[in-house]
């Protein structure tokens, strides 16, 4: 895994992301933000698929702050917990983070503390629509993390993805079917 310099958001988005990933340069620490769902979902889906699809049950984890699974609420420590099991068979585990910013104050000294030491076999994906930037655990994150900015598709680059998409396919469409 590669330590690479820290991007800005609005220097790295889903398309730069996906040539990291492709060229196998995948980073341990993954900050992603943003209203832009389908692109954040295609991203984490980038990163699954780097790891064989038979053991992605034992090394992909997705974790929801303050929500239960398993009986217990969701917290920090559950997901560094996750972070720091090793990996089943495959050289990396992931995990993702969503609703990072619900993370309780009292809780955020563990992930500061990972974040300094992040383990060398895991890809560990922080998520959400919009975090508060005067937390210090934004901010820690946005110092330590990749940043990944998922910014909703204005018209003109939803149309260009969608003529992407449809010519990857075979497909095509009328111009006029692309108007709203």
């Amino acid at each position: 895994m590669s330590r690479r310099p820290k991007k800005t958001a609005s220097a790295f988005g889903f398309d730069e992301l996906q040539i990291e990933v492709e060229a196998g340069r995948i980073n341990p620490l993954y900050l992603f933000i943003g209203e832009e769902h389908y692109l954040q979902t295609r991203a984490v889906q980038l990163l699954q698929d780097t790891i064989d699809e038979s053991l992605r049950v034992f090394n992909l984890s997705i974790l929801t702050i303050g929500t239960d699974s398993g009986g217990s609420r969701t917290t920090a420590a559950t997901a560094i917990d996750a972070a720091n099991q090793m990996p089943m068979m495959s050289s990396r585990r992931i995990v993702v983070v969503r609703e990072f910013e619900k993370i309780k104050e009292d809780e955020q000294g563990v992930v500061f503390g990972y974040l300094k030491r992040p383990s060398p076999t895991t890809t560990m994906v922080f998520q959400a629509a919009s975090p508060d930037k005067r937390r210090k655990i934004t901010a820690e994150l946005v110092k330590n993390c990749t940043v990944v900015n998922f910014d909703l598709l204005d018209e003109g680059r939803a149309s260009r993805w969608a003529k992407e998409r449809l010519k990857q396919s075979g497909s095509s469409i009328d111009p006029d079917a692309m108007r709203v």
